[in-house]
């Protein structure tokens, strides 16, 4: 299934977004890990060192002051390093070595890494041999220089045993702090190097993104392209240029925009043509009701002097009937009177052609014919950018009449209105308005309106007309149309301005 431009859009767009905070994620859990490391070297492991270091300094200074016991030949002398030797120092290192326990505690507590705890199990192992290495230096240290006299020779035994011990102790404090220095070393290295990785992959989380903002931004530019092409081609068709297409080779949205375009522009073009024919169609109606009015009229005007020529025909026929030798002048009387027939029959057939034809009425829905007319007539509007709106209070209610004689008057009424408006700015409302007797079908517009010196009575006359290029029948055949269905058809200005033509028809029972 083919994602959509919206989709893919808001995907890159996502993915832009989410980089960056993944990014920021990565970074804040590996500064908090690193921040982990940097607690454990600076309340672990450095003030571990520092003990250790001491201690080292405390066993140091405890060999040479027990070498100097047997250097030294003042008795006071020997009474003060052997007090630092038997009680200072051993004091000293057993408050150290329970410092160096707690932060080996602390440690474990605060260490996750397997090799890191078995790096603290084996210093805490080699804390208690020195604790007890210096238990041993301790008793030996009293026992040797305690109260009680002894020989040269015990004194020179004593000396070798607390050197052995001594070295015991150096080596195992320098066996730790070299322990200890390589496990800090460690832990700096992989806080140095989770840094860099850390950088690295930031750095790149954030090209990346930028990356994809890169391509959100080249998507937008392709997508808005086409949109200026449709820009200019609406343009073109609101100047009435229907020639050019848009024709967009793509499978997204806005291809099925252009798609939708073009087939607008054909319709545009489809609704034109048939917006020709019925102007044409218009101009032929109103042509013929200008051969029937005309028609009528002459027809009025001659029927009666050939009534009157045929009665008088007679008349003398009648007359030279009785006389001799007549023949020939009744003979051309009858003539006449075949042909004043013959033209009465004419006139007749004129007649006939002038009157409006009685359509058959049947129930109609008023509704239907608005909407109907505003239909045919919505292209003419659209292209002289005239707002058309249309009000109806029941879509249910009828009338009996002939739909297309209804139809033929309300589309006079409207094209008269849209005539007399403004382009851009005209407004033509067509509304239906129901009673319990009637139905009131309106057409109002904003246009100058009636002419002020105008008659109700000349208004609906043959050859009237307000405008200077009308021919005066479209109102004559309306009003024949609202006769025809005993309905009322008045004109008037509107108190807005504008004109408003109402045709009043009684409801179907």
């Amino acid at each position: 299934m083919k994602t959509s431009l919206i989709t893919r859009i808001f995907l890159l767009f996502a993915l832009a977004m989410l980089l960056p905070l993944a990014a920021s994620i990565y970074g804040s859990s590996q500064m908090e890990n690193q921040r982990k490391s940097l607690e454990l070297l600076n309340d672990g492991y450095l003030p571990l060192i520092k003990t250790i270091t001491k201690i080292e300094t405390i066993i140091s200074n405890q060999e040479n002051d027990q070498k100097r016991i047997f250097e030294v030949s003042e008795k006071r002398v020997r009474q003060v390093l052997t007090r630092l030797v038997v009680h200072y120092f051993p004091k000293l290192l057993k408050n150290n070595i329970k410092n160096a326990s707690r932060r080996i505690e602390y440690l474990k507590q605060q260490t996750r890494d397997k090799d890191a705890h078995i790096l603290l199990a084996a210093v805490e192992q080699e804390i208690k041999s020195v604790s007890s290495l210096q238990k041993q230096y301790e008793d030996l240290s009293r026992e040797v220089f305690g109260d009680k006299d002894r020989s040269a020779e015990d004194l020179k035994k004593g000396e070798a045993e607390l050197k052995i011990i001594g070295r015991d102790l150096s080596r195992t404090i320098k066996l730790i702090s070299l322990r200890l220095e390589k496990q800090v070393s460690q832990i700096s290295v992989t806080i140095e190097r989770a840094g860099n990785r850390t950088i690295s992959i930031t750095a790149a989380m954030i090209g990346v993104s930028l990356l994809v903002a890169a391509l959100v931004l080249a998507l937008l530019i392709g997508t808005l392209r086409p949109i200026r092409r449709l820009t200019r081609e609406a343009r073109r068709i609101s100047r009435g240029e229907y020639n050019h297409q848009v024709k967009l080779a793509r499978q997204d949205e806005i291809g099925l925009l252009a798609r939708e375009f073009d087939t607008m522009r054909e319709s545009l073009v489809r609704r034109d043509q048939e917006l020709d024919r019925q102007r044409e169609e218009l101009i032929r109606s109103e042509r013929l009701a200008a051969v029937g009015s005309m028609a009528s009229h002459v027809t009025h005007e001659i029927r009666n002097p050939l009534s009157s020529i045929s009665l008088n025909a007679e008349m003398l026929m009648d007359d030279l009937t009785s006389l001799p030798d007549a023949e020939d002048a009744i003979e051309s009387l009858r003539a006449i009177i075949r042909e004043t027939e013959r033209l009465s029959a004419i006139t007749e057939e004129y007649l006939t052609f002038a009157r409006l034809p009685r359509g058959d009425h049947k129930t109609v829905r008023p509704a239907d014919v608005i909407r109907h007319v505003v239909d045919v007539m919505k292209p003419l509007a659209n292209t002289r950018n005239i707002t058309m709106t249309v009000d109806i209070d029941n879509e249910g209610n009828t009338v009996d009449g002939n739909e297309n004689q209804l139809i033929q008057a309300l589309l006079n009424l409207v094209k008269n209105a849209l005539e007399a408006v403004t382009d851009n700015t005209g407004n033509v409302k067509v509304s239906m308005v129901s009673t319990d007797t009637h139905i009131r079908l309106q057409v109002q517009d904003n246009g100058p309106g009636l002419p002020q010196d105008f008659t109700p009575e000349r208004l609906f006359d043959s050859f009237f007309s307000t405008k200077a290029s009308g021919t005066g029948l479209g109102l004559a055949l309306c009003q024949s149309i609202a006769r025809d269905h005993n309905a009322v058809l008045t004109g008037n200005t509107a108190p807005d301005g504008g004109a408003v033509f109402t045709f009043t028809i009684p409801r179907s029972s």
